[in-house]
């Protein structure tokens, strides 16, 4: 049996990962107000309304999800790293690529640790990093999207449509 070439996208499972990890990531930010309102009742010693307490609670969650999700991914890719195409790129930006998609991963972590730390100890500490923290995860989202638009748009190479089309659409049995 012939052994099927490395493959040059991700499969259909860290595609949907991913999208799925971006959307919750997304979502986390939608309702900072009410977030912020609602912590701001609690440090004073009185209880959200229904629908802050619902917001924390949904932040809490989904901060606890992403944790699931980013570990998953991270073994995922470990199991299945999909190599960049020869030409694309030189081993020193491939290795710089690979160290800030590891740290994007390592904030989203983060946050979720100060999080938790700060929402069940009350370490206002923990608060201090998981603001600064939003910001870092913002700006580099940020410019994870940048960066595949460019590919895209620029460089017009496949690197975008490796989250849009997996391997596994044209090969089923390399899903896993």
């Amino acid at each position: 049996m012939a052994k099927s070439p490395p493959a040059r996208r991700y499969s259909a499972l860290q595609r949907h990962l991913h999208w799925w990890t971006a959307a919750l990531v997304l979502s986390q930010y939608a309702f900072q107000d009410v977030l912020s309102d609602g912590f701001a009742v609690v440090g004073q010693g009185g209880s959200p309304n229904a629908w802050q307490f619902l917001v924390i609670t949904a932040h809490v969650w989904i901060g606890a999800l992403l944790v699931c999700l980013v570990c998953y991914r991270l073994y995922l890719k470990r199991k299945r790293p999909v190599p960049v195409a020869a030409g694309q790129t030189t081993p020193s930006v491939a290795r710089l690529l690979g160290i800030f998609q590891f740290s994007l991963y390592l904030v989203v972590l983060l946050m979720a640790v100060t999080g938790a730390v700060h929402y069940y100890l009350g370490i206002e500490s923990a608060s201090l990093l998981h603001e600064w923290g939003k910001w870092i995860v913002a700006v580099m989202v940020s410019l994870h999207v940048l960066a595949a638009l460019w590919h895209w748009k620029v460089r017009r190479d496949d690197v975008f449509q490796r989250m849009f089309k997996a391997d596994s659409d044209r090969n089923p049995g390399a899903d896993h």
